[in-house]
């Protein structure tokens, strides 16, 4: 199963956040620095587990809910957010689907360093490598929330993540 953790790191390879942010976390951070972006998952009520059809377990559904808190501007947090939303919204090329990848189990990364390294998901005949299938878009556009307490700017956006395991026999 692909985790928060590992969404935040397949992010922090994507040049759109070494351009717009400073800091990427997952669940609460007693003091949010200015550019961050949180990584939770999303909740979903009242709606039916996901069951492909064909090769059931082709690919499973991963709901992610980005918080973007951004500077006290409101122009430059929603260029931020629309910035990171058409990232998300653009197809990605086939060759160019990046792994979900992570090394640590910890969500802070000291020095904001990337894992360079791949995780495999351990499976009976080899190992499992997972990557993304599709984006889903769950909002139309970033979601203005409102200022935190101390009138930073924040924006949510919502998204599903299909992703396909692919098997790889490391002998």
């Amino acid at each position: 199963m692909i985790g928060v953790y590992d969404v935040l790191t397949w992010l922090k390879r994507m040049p759109v956040y070494h351009e717009l942010f400073h800091h990427g976390y997952c669940g609460k951070l007693d003091s949010k620095p200015d550019k961050a972006l949180g990584v939770y998952p999303l909740v979903q009520r009242g709606k039916q587990p996901y069951r492909a059809y064909g090769a059931l377990e082709s690919y499973e559904r991963v709901g992610i809910s980005l918080l973007i808190h951004y500077t006290h501007n409101m122009e430059q947090s929603q260029y931020a957010a629309c910035k990171l939303f058409e990232f998300l919204h653009t197809p990605l090329p086939w060759s160019d689907l990046d792994r979900i990848t992570d090394t640590r189990l910890d969500a802070e990364y000291p020095g904001e360093d990337i894992p360079s390294c791949e995780v495999h998901y351990p499976n009976i005949d080899g190992m499992t490598v997972r990557r993304i299938k599709h984006i889903n878009l769950l909002v139309p556009e970033p979601v203005f929330v409102d200022t935190d307490d101390f009138g930073v700017y924040e924006f949510v956006i919502e998204f599903e993540l299909f992703v396909g395991k692919e098997i790889e026999n490391h002998v």
